[in-house]
């Protein structure tokens, strides 16, 4: 058989695959010899955009397969760099030649990045203009969110819904799916659902019979800071939903009447204890950063003003560095210092963007 490409490159978070998502790659298979299909959100916490590892991904797309296309595709994993796109976008080229030139290849070979242009989250299309580009509509109107919110209802309707492609796909997702992590993102869930009945203002809905009220979007500003002496930074684990056990940047909601260097400071005070004098932290600030990437956050569309704050020669000078004593407190059941060179390896148990939020302040580590 004659194929047009050489090698068709899918992107995508694939949390979870669905029938949508298998259209396109079938589509793929027909237009080129060879897949290769980018799992993105590689080595991340487990949140509630985010459930499945880059593996158990795998699993579920390989369970829809056949012996003959598993012997034509290659998958590989790409990081978030969520406030880097060039980042991001070196590391998503590099492996995708990794994995064309992993089998033979001719040269010139031609490559086409196939995919659903569906919203905003999609801009990633625009940016391998060395391919050709194939898209596919989505005539089928499936979400991976409509599925992974049916999922954490407990509806199991979607077992047996147009979501699932055959029986062994729909016994990959329900392996995941009664597993204890599974039930603690269940749990975090509902907690966020009755966040937003609580925290949500309500806006009128004009329907049939009448005008009605739902809850929207919870909207909010809050602060983060990174504290970095000698090499290591501070963190605290988060004692409670969204989140739960994992570690982030001290921080937390603005008050009304606070300037946001007064509540970034006020927050890490609460939650770490931190005894430096005002006067040192405010004049330490190297970077900030306004993270607002809207799907930062469960609870809504929340905002953070992020600081570095690099404290210099702390309890001596040189090789001489004396960690301040810290105690979690407030929201945080731990504060804990951690040398910059473990963040990589910590990079499954950071709380929501906190990791791409450091690797911006900070730089390489």
């Amino acid at each position: 058989m004659t194929y047009q490409y050489d090698h068709a490159v899918f992107i995508g978070r694939f949390q979870g695959f669905h029938a949508g998502h298998n259209i396109v790659i079938q589509k793929a298979f027909e237009v080129a010899q060879n897949v290769i299909i980018v799992l993105g959100s590689h080595n991340c916490a487990r949140t509630l955009d985010n459930p499945f590892t880059s593996k158990e991904r795998e699993i579920v797309i390989r369970s829809v397969l056949t012996p003959e296309q598993l012997e034509r595709v290659s998958f590989v994993a790409v990081e978030d760099h969520g406030y880097s796109n060039n980042s991001w976008l070196a590391e998503a080229q590099a492996a995708i030649e990794t994995a064309i030139f992993q089998r033979f290849t001719p040269n010139p070979v031609k490559v086409a990045l196939i995919g659903h242009e569906k919203d905003g989250t999609s801009y990633y299309l625009k940016m391998f203009p060395e391919f050709d580009n194939i898209d596919v509509p989505n005539e089928s109107l499936l979400s991976a969110t409509d599925l992974r919110e049916m999922m954490y209802e407990g509806d199991t309707d979607w077992m047996h819904s147009n979501y699932i492609i055959n029986e062994a796909h729909m016994n990959a997702l329900i392996d995941l799916y009664h597993t204890d992590w599974f039930e603690a993102l269940i749990d975090e869930w509902e907690w966020i659902e009755d966040y937003k009945e609580e925290w949500g203002p309500r806006k009128p809905v004009k329907k049939m019979s009448g005008i009605t009220y739902e809850i929207g979007t919870v909207k909010a500003l809050t602060t983060d800071a990174a504290v970095t002496v000698g090499g290591y930074i501070l963190l605290i684990q988060r004692g409670g939903f969204p989140g739960k056990g994992q570690w982030a940047l001290p921080g937390g909601f603005l008050n009304d009447w606070e300037p946001m260097i007064d509540g970034m400071i006020r927050e890490l005070r609460e939650e770490t204890k931190l005894k430096i004098p005002e006067p040192v932290l405010r004049g330490s600030i190297k970077r900030e950063l306004i993270a607002d990437n809207p799907y930062r956050d469960p609870r809504g569309r929340i905002v953070t003003r992020a600081f570095h704050i690099d404290i210099q020669n702390y309890g001596g000078g040189g090789d001489d560095i004396s960690l301040p004593v810290v105690k979690g407190s407030d929201d945080a059941k731990v504060a804990k210092w951690f040398k910059l060179g473990a963040l990589p390896k910590m990079r499954t148990q950071m709380f929501a963007d906190h990791y791409d939020i450091i690797e911006y302040l900070i730089g390489g580590f």
